[in-house]
């Protein structure tokens, strides 16, 4: 609790024999304003029986940190970056480009112990047909996944659903146990080179 000698110094700052007269709303508000910014902290400081402060906690806290890097799968070109919590990747987010007019982002989400739970990509590229000229197609696909399960799947191309195959899972899979495996070997001859 505050002393009696720091509130009758506080109380009395702003009596009217100590105060000069004012000329402007501005004079009053700024030594209330100082008084204020004095007496919230060392209110706060008296407060006994605060709620413990979770931060604190060391564990509470969750270690979190990020990398980025960039390397190649096939003819894809991948620049990535990766979310990791307490030493494991959560998240891998990637730039993709692929032949001269192939573009995607990638989202792969997992667990703490390496289980993809979800997958996001959106793939733009040029569509070469040869009795008309080249058009842009856009795919979309959502795959969420409980360990060998997928929980759901959703795929559109420019904007009209479209099935999730077989072989889009197999080939989600494949590209995130790959990922995933050459982000933790930093030191490997195979692995991304590091931003």
């Amino acid at each position: 609790m505050l002393g009696s000698s720091v509130w009758s110094a506080l109380l009395s700052f702003h009596t009217p024999s100590m105060t000069p007269p004012l000329s402007s709303p501005r004079r009053e508000f700024v030594p209330r304003l100082a008084c204020w910014l004095l007496v919230l902290p060392l209110m706060a400081c008296a407060a006994g029986d605060r709620a413990p402060n979770a931060a604190a906690d060391s564990s509470a806290v969750a270690m979190a940190a990020a990398d980025t890097g960039a390397w190649q799968d096939g003819d894809e070109q991948i620049a990535w970056s990766s979310n990791i919590v307490d030493g494991q990747i959560t998240e891998i987010t990637e730039q993709v480009t692929f032949g001269t007019d192939g573009r995607a982002e990638r989202t792969l989400r997992f667990t703490a112990d390496g289980a993809l739970t979800a997958f996001r990509e959106i793939r733009t590229q040029t569509v070469q047909q040869s009795a008309q000229s080249p058009t842009t197609m856009r795919v979309e696909l959502d795959v969420t996944f409980a360990g060998d399960s997928v929980l759901s799947q959703t795929k559109t191309v420019d904007g009209a659903p479209a099935t999730v195959q077989p072989w889009d899972i197999e080939n989600i899979r494949r590209h995130a146990a790959a990922t995933l495996q050459q982000l933790r070997l930093p030191d490997s001859s195979a692995a991304p080179t590091r931003d």
